[in-house]
Order: C-alpha cells, then structure tokens, then sequence
C-alpha cells in the first residue's frame, strides 16, 4: 500500500501513519475541532497497537522520529 509516496505492507503501519497525517491535519483546523481529531487520532493508534502490541515499539519509535 502507498500512502502519501510511503510504502507499507504492514495494516497497524498503515493505521499508524493515518493517525500521524490526522494529527497533522488537525492543525488546520478550529481549536474544537482541532482537539477532538488529536483525541481520535491518538485512540485509533493506541487501539492499533494493541491489537499487535509485537509491533508497537518499532511503530511508535518511527512515529516519533516522523514527528
């Protein structure tokens, strides 16, 4: 899968960086809307990893570096 010219096969890397462009987005927007996208961008990547808590260190380490 490609998104945003980054490549991944992995479906909790694909939801992780959706989280990451939401966040993104949410800076753009009102400051009530801004903050209910971070809450929802957060909870979809925590719900993420845990469903494969094996990848969560190598995913939230590229997330910060991404940051």
């Amino acid at each position: 899968m490609c998104f945003e010219k980054k490549i991944t096969r992995s479906p909790t890397k694909t939801i992780c960086l959706a989280s990451s462009f939401i966040v993104f987005w949410a800076d753009l927007q009102q400051k009530g809307h801004r903050d209910a996208l971070v809450v929802g961008a957060e909870a979809l990547k925590v719900t993420a990893l845990n469903l494969h808590p094996h990848k969560a260190t190598a995913l939230t380490e590229m997330l910060e570096w991404c940051r």
